[in-house]
């Protein structure tokens, strides 16, 4: 029995593209996954949308040993390419759980073709104009991955976990 593999590309329908709403954007573009998928393979679709979160986070989708009806000794793989989606999930998942990344009081500005960055609760441009250290202010250089927690105020509330929840 001979193995085929199909390569698909996942593209963004419109419909998804176009959304403000950033929670809604992300449920949208999971059930369009799920949906997208389901063409190939109809069980896809009663999938939860946690499992297709967590596939899409993977960034690709192998969907193994479907017989070809025309081709009945050849078993067909489809390797689908989530990679869009992917960059969407991740950016979510940037702003609404990352540290400094996702606080609304994150300040950036350029100087000398150099971008700084620091919070503007306690700090300002000043606090980041030594060249010796980095680009960073001390408050976002302590807390840029993680976050200071006090005084965080995240760009987008709800995190995917909450976003999932009751979700289907």
């Amino acid at each position: 029995m001979a193995l085929e593999e199909q390569g698909y590309k996942y593209k963004i329908c419109k419909g998804v593209e176009y959304v403000q709403n950033k929670e809604k954007k992300v449920l949208d573009l999971l059930r369009d996954v799920r949906a997208s998928v389901a063409l190939l393979r109809p069980d896809v679709e009663n999938q939860r949308l946690d499992d297709i979160l967590e596939v899409v986070e993977k960034g690709e989708w192998i969907l193994q040993k479907k017989v070809n009806p025309e081709k009945p000794a050849v078993e067909l793989n489809y390797n689908i390419d989530l990679s869009e989606a992917k960059q969407l999930i991740d950016d979510y998942r940037k702003n609404s759980e990352g540290g400094c990344q996702s606080c609304k009081n994150l300040r950036r500005f350029s100087k000398n073709m150099e971008t700084y960055k620091y919070c503007k609760i306690g700090e300002d441009e000043s606090s980041v104009l030594n060249p010796s250290v980095s680009n960073l202010s001390s408050k976002i250089e302590k807390f840029y991955k993680e976050g200071c927690g006090e005084d965080k105020e995240v760009k987008i509330k709800r995190k995917l976990k909450e976003l999932l929840e009751g979700q289907n």
